[in-house]
């Protein structure tokens, strides 16, 4: 392809992506479904706006930054619309793609080629964390202005304000620290000044830290105690099975290979290394760097939505390739694989519509049952069924300084039934009942289906 002919056509793809974009955003508006982690997110939001104290009075292991944004609708209003709150989830997506592009602009002169890379970036992000609210999308936007900077910091000063938005993607969310890693090896690789920019780091971050840990100062709270909840350990009771999903060596394969599916043209990477390995320049070590680095969530759990921190760094790590390589077949066959990416997303996410449709009817007729048995404002915990039905009908925690919002599966049902009061409720899936049996003797215990799956109620009576 001769140079204007290869303009046209990222131009022309450009377009055609954020047509897309537009048909895709306008669909999850469309089918408004709120989501597992949402109904969590949203419900700990709330009571922070009601004055509770986060980590002391909201029992969480979730760091409180992206909770907090994602919930600034509850300073106006008790009861917002949930598009308020999922209108500042889309502008974080849009504020990272934008970051996103003078990324690109330091590695790429192309300008049709950057906006059409950047556009690309959006949809994938939409496809892997756009459908709800979610905290890596916060954590990653702090992660690209980190790495925007680092490129192109020409000053000492400006490491501070590394420090500090790395300390904002980890506030965010745990994961987001990986980003220190490749930021603090490359700095001591290059080792100019690489002493007075690791300090400079060190005392950015420090900087919010020290403001959230003045929040919590209020509580009595040693260094400690804030070092314990800020690595995710702030609500454990007893050991649980964590997340209530126990991980196979399958979910460790299948997640990484669904990924690779959606985002083809990566597996060109090793090949233009190899093609390109006699031209490569410090960028390309960084870039690997990211992406290694953004990998380590794996060591924690392979939800596919986490690989929203490998999908920005994987498609520079490809930008950058692309743009060394003077093979004209392999420019032609990296192209032909991101138009078959496009497909993939774009028919998977056309399909997902269909299913999505049935689950906001769905998830609208379990809200109308479960208030049926349960007014707003009680106290209940939610075993097996959505954790978003918190959100959805109002409900309380049963113990919000140590049970919270949890997900199922984090504490042992003979804690749970020792944290149900007088009065309060308890929603159980059929096949965790069993679990449950031993506890519910006495009580009345009440039936209903929601998407062709038995829940059982109980409003617990507990003798004095």
């Amino acid at each position: 392809m001769n140079l204007d002919m290869t303009h046209k056509i990222y131009k022309i793809s450009f377009f055609v992506v954020l047509s897309v974009i537009a048909l895709i955003i306008f669909g999850f508006f469309y089918y408004t479904l709120i989501g597992v982690d949402s109904g969590t997110y949203l419900s700990m939001a709330k009571e922070f706006y009601k004055g509770k104290i986060y980590f002391q009075e909201i029992g969480t292991n979730y760091n409180p930054l992206a909770i907090i944004i994602m919930g600034i609708p509850f300073l106006f209003e008790n009861e917002p619309s949930y598009y308020w709150h999922y209108i500042i989830h889309l502008l974080t997506m849009i504020s990272s793609t934008i970051v996103f592009y003078k990324i690109l602009c330091q590695i790429s002169k192309n300008q049709n080629q950057n906006l059409f890379y950047s556009s690309f970036f959006l949809l994938g992000s939409l496809f892997l964390d756009g459908r709800y609210i979610l905290l890596e999308p916060l954590s990653v936007f702090f992660q690209l202005l980190v790495v925007n900077l680092y490129l192109k910091s020409n000053h000492l000063r400006q490491f501070f304000l590394i420090g500090i938005f790395i300390c904002l993607a980890f506030l965010s969310k745990q994961f987001g620290l990986f980003i220190l890693a490749p930021i603090g090896i490359d700095i001591l690789v290059r080792k100019e000044n690489a002493i007075k920019k690791i300090v400079l780091i060190g005392i950015g971050m420090l900087i919010p830290l020290i403001v959230f840990y003045i929040y919590l100062s209020q509580i009595d709270l040693s260094v400690e105690q804030f070092v314990y909840f800020i690595l995710g350990q702030g609500n454990n009771l007893d050991v649980g099975t964590g997340t209530g999903k126990d991980f196979v060596l399958l979910d460790f394969i299948k997640a990484p290979l669904y990924f690779l599916m959606q985002h083809l043209y990566l597996l060109l990477i090793p090949i233009l290394i190899f093609k390109n390995s006699k031209i490569l320049n410090n960028h390309f070590y960084f870039l690997s760097l990211l992406v290694l680095s953004s990998l380590l969530f794996l060591y924690f759990a392979v939800y596919s939505h986490y690989f929203q921190y490998v999908l920005p760094y994987a498609l520079l790590l490809f930008v950058y390739l692309v743009n060394y390589n003077k093979n004209k077949r392999l420019e032609k066959i990296s192209f032909s694989l991101f138009v078959l990416s496009f497909f993939v997303i774009s028919i998977i996410s056309t399909i997902s519509f269909t299913r999505k449709k049935n689950q906001v009817i769905t998830q609208r007729d379990g809200a109308k049952i479960i208030t049926s048995y349960i007014k707003p404002n009680s106290e209940v915990y939610l075993d097996g069924i959505s954790p978003a039905y918190y959100y959805i009908c109002n409900l309380q925690s049963i113990n919000l300084k140590d049970i919270s919002f949890t997900f199922p599966g984090y504490y042992y049902p003979k804690t749970i039934f020792n944290n149900l009061k007088d009065g309060s409720y308890i929603i159980i899936a059929e096949n965790r009942y069993k679990l449950y049996e031993q506890f519910l003797k006495n009580q009345t215990v009440k039936e209903f289906i929601v998407d062709n799956k038995k829940y059982y109620v109980v409003n617990i009576k507990k003798t004095h």
